[in-house]
């Protein structure tokens, strides 16, 4: 069995150490309950407490998503709004692709905040439904 477990930063350390309990339900042959913990780079630090240093050696794979730089950023952006037959030049100005680079530090779940609330601010004030559709996609 697997548990899967998103957003896995929020959870709070005492719930961390029950689930290190849990993980340890085994038979001989099998380990009968597998732990696939995902979330933000906050985890990382939860997980280097001293009280979690135990749950922390359990981990037998460890995988972190690298930040993007500025072109890599555009393109992540671009390939987005390729989905919906749409493009940069068409959604965003040059300094609106800069900006949002520059403040979602190259981590794409904070470029896609970015720019899914620069859709539904473009869509408030201009009623045009290419932006609600261009949104969609960054969910």
């Amino acid at each position: 069995m697997v548990i899967v477990i998103d957003e896995a930063q929020t959870m709070d350390e005492d719930v961390l150490e029950d689930l290190f309990q849990l993980s340890s339900l085994e038979t001989p042959a099998i380990q009968l309950l597998q732990i696939l913990l995902v979330g933000q780079p906050e985890l990382e630090d939860k997980l280097n407490s001293i009280k979690l240093e135990r749950l922390k050696q359990k981990i037998n794979i460890w995988c972190r998503i690298r930040v993007l730089n500025e072109n890599e950023s555009e393109q992540y952006i671009q390939h987005h709004l390729n989905l919906v037959n749409s493009d940069n030049a068409k959604v965003f100005t040059p300094e609106a692709i800069s900006l949002i680079c520059k403040l979602a530090n190259g981590i794409p779940r904070s470029i896609n905040l970015i720019c899914d609330n620069a859709f539904w601010i473009g869509y408030q004030r201009s009623g045009k439904d290419r932006f609600a559709d261009c949104q969609r996609i960054f969910r």
